[in-house]
């Protein structure tokens, strides 16, 4: 094997790296097995030989003081206005609305729309002093999902973002989970120990 390093414009080095972060983002499943070098190679690979043309899905955050804040995606956050003004214009990055709740499916897997709202509202893994970025987290049912639909509808009030770490901890014998309707996800720990996590607009406001 042998490995390759690139250098270049700022604006065009963030895209690339914007493009990686997308095609890993997704997890394994049994129609695509691929682990993420994996998936990071066949994208660069799809580039080079201009066999796809890949979109990069950047969440605007919607903060309480009107503004928008960009996903912390690797070199998004080196660029200037001017720079990314360019990528924005050219239509190379595409926006979604933070604010438009996706609808509840009856399958396991989430949607694309749903991850995108769960990684605006959570920002970071759900689990307390957690700072893992929503995009390099997994989304979880709070509520375990029921093929029969009679509990844990794949829904974005029933989910929430969870690092790989802590997605682990959270499926271990004796821990439970709540989430409230005003977003607040309180961890109860085997020995009963609780945590609260606040949602983000609640710590925004502090």
């Amino acid at each position: 094997s042998s490995g390759l390093w690139m250098q270049g414009p700022a604006e065009q080095m963030a895209l690339i790296a914007a493009r990686l972060a997308a095609a890993t983002a997704v997890p394994r499943t049994e129609q695509d097995p691929r682990t993420m070098p994996q998936r990071r190679y066949d994208t660069i690979l799809d580039a080079l030989s201009a066999k796809t043309n890949v979109f990069v899905d950047l969440v605007g955050y919607a903060n309480p003081d009107g503004t928008i804040s960009l996903p912390s995606l690797p070199g998004i956050g080196d660029l200037d206005p001017d720079q990314l003004g360019r990528l924005i214009t050219g239509g190379t990055l595409r926006f979604h609305n933070p604010q438009v709740k996706p609808p509840a499916t009856d399958a396991y897997e989430w949607t694309a729309a749903q991850r995108r709202y769960v990684c605006a509202r959570d920002r970071v893994c759900r689990f307390p002093g957690c700072q893992v970025p929503a995009e390099r987290c997994e989304l979880d049912h709070v509520i375990p999902f029921q093929p029969d639909g009679s509990r844990g509808a794949t829904d974005v009030d029933n989910g929430i973002a969870i690092c790989t770490r802590h997605h682990r901890v959270k499926h271990q014998p004796g821990w439970k989970i709540e989430r409230f309707d005003d977003g607040t996800v309180v961890w109860t720990s085997p020995t009963g120990h609780t945590t609260t996590d606040q949602p983000w607009h609640a710590l925004d406001d502090q």
